[in-house]
């Protein structure tokens, strides 16, 4: 036979010197131990670890807040580390145990400093707790996607509303175009701020402090771009043409907000970027399928084995029927809210504002800053606006709710399809007549009455009898079966 190479045969000594070693290892440590024989290992270094880690947990308990008290987890990962984990395991008498030689390490476990280890060296990578911000931070993507689309409606509804309470000086849904972009750059600066308090390092401090300045930067933007809409009206701007300053400055600061909008929405929505190893906030629930297929990572064609034409791999076409799937039920969700949801919530925004009127009261209070907010606080305004608000928020529970509904009903229908499109209408006779029943009745009792048997002959018996289909005839009340 061919003689193994240098490398292979070093890599073979090194094992079987390492087996040694660990067999030298339990043998000193059942020696050595407490009473010695085969609990020396338990006494040396199981129950030294549980002791470090009750000492901890007990100096912690005691001196900080629940979600920074190291717990179970903690200490599990420290042992699947090096850097910051096993690195830093000595000796009682200071030996860093993994500087030692791979084979030489099983024997240096049995004098670690555990209480070092687990208890003076911090292991918490960032905070736990249980809090409804850290349910709305990790799902916030979901609700950033029914926001966009609950604004994209409303503006796409606005202008066929029949009794409008709105005029927005003639830039009607245009007006809350300019809001719409802000939404990726909250959603992120929420998002980078439950990172940022969940682990402190530089790294969520950086994505902070990116957040904090996109979203600053947008807002003036967004600002400026309904500043100039309420000064210039629309009918004035559209007489106007390319190199007038009041159009120049409203499409430029448009279509900047816009150039800032669509890729902030893009890469907190629906990046295909893989997440960051340490990242808590890099798009965790974005599937990773998805990812790998637009992202250019999977194989989208393959050769078929009997013609040697191409065609789509099946992860491709799994990515079709997922994404087809989602598409459908989107598409009914925002033809419901179209058609129905938006129009309803609008005019009844515009009934409030009619029977609640601002205009009838400014002749009294004046048109200045302060006399519009001085009449904002009268307790008809007060009402007006907690009316507004409520129906704005039932509106908006209504379109999140609604979701699981039309994702139940497409879920049935397509269901339904790829079943009868699998197994096809089968006939009453075959499949649902009284034999089938008697079937699964036989089955089902067989399955219960399993665990009853005391011999190996009942078994054979109720298995046999199952089999048969039967229940009724002499095999099945000789197996027990009634």
């Amino acid at each position: 036979p061919r003689p193994p190479s240098r490398r292979v045969w070093d890599a073979s000594v090194t094992a079987v010197t390492a087996a040694r070693r660990a067999t030298s290892f339990r043998r000193d440590s059942a020696g050595q131990g407490r009473g010695g024989g085969p609990a020396g290992f338990v006494h040396q270094v199981v129950r030294p670890i549980f002791e470090a880690i009750l000492t901890a947990r007990s100096e912690q308990t005691a001196h900080a807040h629940s979600y920074e008290v190291e717990n179970y987890d903690d200490w599990n990962e420290t042992f699947w580390r090096r850097k910051g984990g096993l690195d830093e395991l000595h000796t009682l008498g200071g030996e860093k145990i993994f500087a030692q030689p791979p084979a030489d390490r099983w024997s240096y476990v049995l004098r670690a400093d555990w209480h070092r280890f687990l208890v003076q060296t911090p292991r918490k990578t960032h905070r736990e707790l249980r809090w409804w911000w850290c349910l709305l931070a990790a799902n916030r993507r979901i609700f950033l996607l029914h926001a966009a689309t609950f604004f994209f409606v409303a503006a796409w509804t606005m202008p066929f509303v029949e009794t409008k309470s709105w005029d927005y000086n003639g830039w009607d849904s245009s007006r809350i175009l300019a809001l719409f972009w802000l939404l990726a750059p909250a959603s992120a600066l929420f998002g980078r701020s439950f990172e940022r308090w969940a682990r402190d390092t530089e790294q969520s401090r950086a994505r902070l402090s990116i957040a904090y300045m996109q979203m600053l930067g947008m807002s003036s933007l967004c600002a400026y771009v309904l500043w100039l809409q309420s000064f210039i009206p629309l009918d004035s701007f559209r007489k106007q043409s390319l190199g007038d300053a009041g159009w120049n400055q409203i499409v430029g600061a448009s279509v900047l907000l816009a150039m800032m909008g669509l890729p902030a929405l893009y890469f907190e929505i629906a990046s295909p970027t893989p997440p960051e190893r340490d990242a808590l906030d890099a798009r965790p629930f974005f599937e990773r399928r998805m990812g790998d297929t637009f992202g250019g990572r999977t194989k989208w064609f393959s050769r078929d084995k009997r013609t040697g034409l191409p065609r789509l791999t099946q992860e491709v076409w799994d990515v079709m029927a997922l994404t087809s799937f989602w598409l459908l039920v989107w598409s009914l969700k925002l033809a419901c809210a179209r058609l129905l949801l938006l129009p309803l919530l609008l005019e009844s925004h515009s009934a409030i504002v009619n029977a609640l009127p601002l205009s009838s009261y400014t002749a009294v209070y004046g048109s200045s800053l302060a006399a519009q907010l001085l009449l904002r606080l009268q307790p008809r305004m007060m009402l007006r606006a907690s009316l507004q608000l409520l129906l704005w928020a039932t509106g908006g529970a209504i379109y999140i709710a609604d979701t699981l509904g039309w994702y139940q009903l497409v879920l049935g229908v397509w269901g339904g399809y790829l079943g009868l499109q699998k197994h096809g209408v089968a006939p009453a006779g075959h499949y649902f007549g009284p034999s089938f029943y008697s079937r699964l009745r036989a089955h089902a009792q067989a399955k219960l009455l399993l665990s009853l048997a005391a011999t190996r002959e009942e078994v054979t018996g109720l298995v046999e009898a199952a089999a048969a289909g039967g229940g009724r005839g002499e095999r099945g009340r000789a197996a027990g079966v009634p």
